[in-house]
């Protein structure tokens, strides 16, 4: 049902059930059945008016006639469950009410309650439930809506918490990067699930390390304390999630580990960025300890605020290094002189003993542009004819080579282009190119255009002729002139120019004159130019020139003067090396029209203008100009004159006054000057000083009108005058000095005018003086009137004391007529005015090595903001920031890179503001080792006489010095004399530890080799063959020869024919000493000839008793065997004699043999 409609021409309404029209007809009545009725449904009605016109929807209204919906996905009927069973399911009714989750032990009888609520659940966590112990029991959800229709549904589920066994053989390992693994073998239980690690400081009171159920058997648990012990286990879980007791546990303590990082290196590529560019952070990250460093993280920061960019190395061995790069955009508030600053290990996760070495930083410079062009004129005002000289510098900021084209364009006050062509190049000035030269030149130093030199030839009549070619081709590009300046005399006829390209083609000439010289592919560019130094300038399209590598200098009759060849530039291609700067000088013949001029200079997107005037001649040149542009009342002008007498002989006597005509044409005459003369050529400077007082706004002409009795010269320009503050209270405020240092004070000047037409009462003048933050630190009010045109002046002079070190505003406020008007403002900056203090410095006196040299400081004002080190002039050195109000700055500075000596060490401390102090230490560096010098005995050296050792240790700082001989101590320059091997050592150690040591062996050696030969002797003479042997015996031996008979004879090979031998041998040692010896033998295998008897003769009767054997024989004895004995007897001249030879009666029998020398 619902309320019936005001409409006169209602015709009906109609019934919507879920936003779709169950009626066909319209409902006349304000209300209607639905015989179709649902559990669930809403209704709307819309109204109809006799047009058919039907209104929008009515606001629904709910039919509910279903219970809760309630549905549980986990745990399903009957599942088995273990310690923690969370119930998920739906549950919702558009009028929820209230639901309940229980749970009962079966038989179920009584209920407790899990959760409860009062709003929809989808498919999400209803409650959990944690029975207590293994058996079944009944869950329970029951639901109602506000129309009091509820709904229920029943589970049954089996508890299982029956624990699993725990993880076997439980390790915990320390890993080299100080983390932990924990491993562990697999329980038996075949519904096992995972695991959860445990950590603790004692085993009684463990806490578990993992979030999520660990699958694996082991674990990696990382950023432990060192110095710690700390205790491990493991639980095993089942897949009801039923957990283990502990495993076995196991301990590890954490050492400390031997860590040091600091930078190796660190850089930016480039030094010099553009914004928007990509820089590079690079550089090595070194670990000065034992232990590897891992997961070594390096962040970079710019102003050491903004962090940039941060980095990860997996691993830094002990000892080593490990490199890094890292990119990044360069910002635009990043614009200036800045640093990049690196940290190594930002979050301190690494645990180092020395931890302030983790920094370093590199300095860059950001810019916008990647070239500076800067341009300077000679001067501003030039005469017609003069030349207009052009300074151009371009600046490469980059670490890149860069290419442009630099142009020009010289443009009237409207605008108009005069002239884009500047002369530059000048090919050939003071001296020509590096090329061969032909013909006569000559070099003339008294008559010269520009420089110092000019070049002309013999003086010849007829043709004459100079020239240089095989230089460096220069390519000439579009629409470039060529210049040169040329004299002659008045019997010159005519001259010619002759280009050579690269070529070698010469038919490329221009001349001016008469025609006599008539060489080939000539361009006449006209008459003859005047006598005395002329300008030549022409296209060099004109004669089809290129590019051009050489020039003649030709000449019919007359003496001619060449100067300053060159080119006109339109565009000139330049590559700027990076990094690096070049300067161009170029002119332009000032020929247009007296007036200003604009002479605007490009490289590429970058310009710079010039301003200039060209002035009309006469015999006067008169400049006036103002120092500024614009002022405002009560400002000092400086107004700067110049007169200048152009004549070659007058002498003049002028008058001058300086006059500034107002706004409203009045004509002010603020100075003048008298000068009696003013001789040819003469210059007068002067400075006109006008205090400008309460002047009106507007421009103001300024003049100066110079009067001689000759002529009158005007020179004229003008300035402007600015309000000061508008119509009505108008002023200024002036702070003197605006730069305070601190205490002093600044004395603030104002002043007020009411330049209104009315007087003005009781106006408020107050002077504000604020910081940079916009606050206000000073507040100085006053109160005055002022008629029309009349002035109000005050000062303040305030202390700066209570100010701190920064820029200040003070602002001039005047309140009148109920309003606040800022009549104008200037400001002043306190600066600090005091120099650092220092505290302490060092080190001083003998240093060496790696050297930490220190600054303590206070600068209690603006702080230190740099410190500097400048070694004797020579290193400086730029030390690491410290507290910049009480601090040490210190830098450890390798004295193996300063050569070895006494030097200054002088430091200066800058405080933020400039303020400089110095302080100096005096020490002596000494890196080097004693040097031992040792002369009497060389090295390995053998001696046949008595040395001595001579000892040398040249160190000025020396401590300790210890020579030995053989262990024993050892005077220098003491006499050796016993023979024997010698080690001399020499030990120094200086006051810094450096030490040095050296040895030398040598020996002491008098006697030669000694020299045995066996197996034969000298003289002898042998049966037999023989072997001889030698030997030699020496302490150091070194060299020997042994001949038989002339021949290298073995020692102790046989010798086995007849001959007479001569056996040598000679040695010596390394000493130098010689021996030798020799045998001779011989060597004799053949027996004498038997022995003849002549008396008595053989087989003879002899009647005495003992009787004479004579006999002949050869060799050196006769040998008689008879009956009673042998007998030996000599043969003398191949004769022997034996008496005394007893017989037996009867036969005898005698038999004799002879025998040689060799037996």
């Amino acid at each position: 049902s619902w309320v019936k409609n005001k409409e006169p021409d209602l015709l009906g309404y109609h019934v919507y059930k879920d936003s779709i029209r169950i009626t066909v007809d319209p409902v006349e009545d304000t209300s209607y059945l639905d015989l179709r009725g649902d559990t669930s449904c809403s209704y709307q009605v819309s109204a109809i008016d006799s047009s058919e016109n039907e209104s929008g929807l009515s606001d629904p209204v709910y039919v509910d006639l279903d219970p809760p919906w309630i549905e549980v996905k986990s745990p399903v009927d009957n599942q088995i469950i273990g310690p923690r069973c969370p119930v998920i399911g739906t549950i919702t009714d558009n009028a929820l009410d209230h639901f309940e989750l229980k749970w009962s032990e079966e038989p179920a009888d009584t209920w407790q309650t899990i959760a409860s609520g009062s709003t929809s659940i989808y498919n999400d966590t209803i409650g959990i439930f944690r029975p207590d112990s293994s058996r079944s029991y009944r869950l329970r959800i029951v639901a109602s809506d506000t129309f009091g229709l509820i709904d229920s549904l029943d589970l049954t589920v089996t508890a299982d918490l029956t624990p699993p066994s725990p993880p076997q053989n439980f390790t915990a390992e320390l890993l080299p990067d100080t983390s932990i693994l924990l491993s562990w073998q697999r329980p038996p239980e075949a519904d096992h699930y995972g695991y959860n690690a445990y950590i603790g400081f004692n085993p009684q009171n463990l806490a578990k390390i993992n979030e999520n159920v660990i699958f694996d058997t082991f674990y990696i648990y990382q950023d432990l304390e060192p110095g710690e012990i700390y205790y491990f286990a493991a639980t095993s879980l089942d897949t009801l999630n039923n957990e283990s007791g502990y495993s076995n546990y196991d301990s590890v303590i954490i050492p400390y580990p031997d860590i040091d990082l600091l930078f190796a290196s660190f850089y930016v590529l480039p030094e010099v960025l553009i914004v928007g560019s990509e820089g590079r952070c690079l550089g090595r990250v070194r670990n000065e300890g034992t232990d590897t460093a891992y997961r070594v993280e390096v962040s970079f920061f710019i102003r050491g605020i903004e962090e940039i960019g941060r980095l990860m190395i997996d691993s830094v061995p002990g000892g080593c290094e490990e490199g890094f790069e890292l990119t990044f955009i360069t910002k635009e508030e990043y614009l200036g002189i800045d640093t990049v600053d690196a940290v190594v290990d930002p979050d301190n996760t690494i645990k180092e003993e020395e931890e302030t070495n983790n920094f370093a930083e590199f300095e860059i410079r950001v810019i916008e542009e990647p070239i500076i062009i800067t341009t300077e004129i000679d001067s501003f005002s030039y005469l017609p004819g003069d030349l207009v000289n052009l300074e151009v510098r371009l600046e490469n900021l980059t670490n890149e080579e860069y290419a442009g084209t630099l142009s020009f364009a010289i443009v009237d006050t409207s605008g108009n282009l005069i002239d884009s062509i500047l002369d530059g190049l000048f090919w050939v000035e003071d001296t020509t190119p590096e090329s061969n030269l032909f013909g006569p030149w000559v070099w003339d130093t008294t008559i010269v255009y520009k420089g110092k030199k000019a070049h002309t030839d013999s003086y010849a009549t007829g043709l004459v002729e100079h020239r240089f070619c095989d230089a460096k081709p220069i390519r000439l590009g579009p629409d470039w002139r060529i210049i040169q300046y040329v004299r002659i005399d008045t019997t010159t006829r005519e001259i010619m120019l002759e280009f050579v390209d690269s070529d070698s083609v010469f038919d490329h000439r221009v001349f001016w004159g008469e025609d006599l010289i008539q060489r080939p592919g000539r361009v006449y560019l006209g008459d003859l130019p005047d006598t005395g130094w002329q300008r030549l300038e022409f296209d060099g399209s004109k004669i089809d020139l290129f590019d051009v590598c050489g020039i003649s200098y030709i000449n019919y009759d007359g003496r001619v003067y060449w100067d300053h060849s060159g080119f006109g530039i339109v565009q000139l291609p330049i590559t700027i090396p990076a990094g690096s700067d070049t300067t161009l000088d170029f002119s332009w013949w000032a020929s247009a029209s007296p007036g200003r001029y604009d002479l605007e200079t490009s490289f590429d997107d970058q310009s710079s203008v010039d301003t200039f005037e060209i002035l009309p001649v006469g015999e006067l040149l008169v400049l006036i100009r103002p120092d500024q542009a614009g002022y405002y009342p009560y400002q000092l002008a400086r107004f700067y004159t110049q007169i200048k007498n152009q004549t070659p002989n007058l002498y003049h006597e002028l008058w001058s006054k300086v006059l500034v005509i107002t706004p409203i044409q009045e004509t002010l005459r603020i100075d003048s000057v008298y000068q009696e003369v003013l001789i040819p050529g003469g210059v007068i400077d002067h400075k006109t000083e006008w205090s400008i007082g309460p002047a009106d706004p507007g421009y103001y002409q300024l003049l100066n009108i110079t009067t001689t009795e000759e002529t009158t010269a005007v020179a004229d320009t003008g300035f402007t005058i600015q309000p000061i503050g508008g119509s009505g209270i108008s002023g200024w405020i002036d702070c003197e000095p605006s730069v305070v240092v601190y205490p002093e004070s600044v004395q603030i000047d104002y002043l007020l005018k009411n330049q209104g037409n009315v007087p003005v009462e009781s106006i408020e003048v107050k002077t504000t003086v604020v910081d940079p933050a916009g606050e206000t630190v000073y507040v100085h009010i006053e109160t005055c009137s002022l008629n029309v045109g009349e002035v109000y002046e005050d000062s303040i002079l305030l202390t700066s004391e209570p100010l701190e070190l920064r820029p200040y505003k003070t602002l001039l406020f005047a309140t009148y007529t109920g309003t606040t008007k800022l009549v104008n403002y200037d400001g002043f900056e306190v600066v600090d005015g005091t120099y650092p203090e220092f505290i302490a410095t060092g080190p001083e006196g003998l240093i060496a090595g790696l050297v930490r040299f220190y600054a303590e400081l206070i600068d209690s004002q603006s702080g230190v903001d740099r410190v500097e080190l400048r070694i004797d002039r020579i290193y400086d050195l730029s030390l690491e920031s410290g507290d910049s109000l009480h601090g040490t700055w210190s830098r450890p500075i390798n004295t193996l890179e300063i050569p070895d000596g006494e030097y200054d060490g002088v430091f200066s401390a800058f405080d933020h503001y400039g303020n400089k102090a110095l302080d100096t230490v005096w020490i002596e560096i000494d890196n080097t080792p004693p040097r031992i010098t040792i002369s009497g005995v060389e090295p390995d050296s053998l001696y046949r006489y008595p040395v001595a050792a001579i000892i040398e240790i040249e160190e000025p700082n020396l401590l300790l010095r210890e020579i030995f001989l053989n262990g024993i101590p050892y005077n220098s320059g003491d006499t050796i004399s016993a023979e024997g091997d010698y080690l001399l050592t020499i030990y120094a150690e200086d006051s810094l530890g450096h030490s040095a040591d050296t040895s030398v062996s040598f020996g002491v050696d008098f006697h030669p080799p000694r020299i045995k030969i066996t197996g034969v002797e000298n003289g002898g003479i042998y049966n037999h063959p023989v072997t001889p042997f030698i030997t030699i015996t020496d302490v150091h031996p070194d060299t020997e020869r042994i001949t038989l008979n002339g021949d290298d004879y073995k020692s102790g090979t046989p010798i086995y024919d007849e001959g007479i031998y001569t056996l040598y041998v000679w040695a010596k040692d390394k000493a130098g000493n010689e021996g030798d010896t020799g045998v001779l033998f011989i060597i004799d295998l053949t027996p004498p000839e038997p022995p003849l008897v002549t008396e008595p003769p053989d087989s003879s009767t002899v009647t005495e008793n003992p009787i004479s054997i004579l006999g002949q024989a050869h060799g050196k004895s006769v040998e008689l065997f008879g009956p009673f004995g042998t007998m030996v007897t000599d043969i003398e001249r191949e004769r022997f004699h034996f008496t005394d030879v007893w017989l037996k009666p009867s036969w005898n029998l005698f038999q004799l043999f002879a025998a040689d020398t060799a037996g």
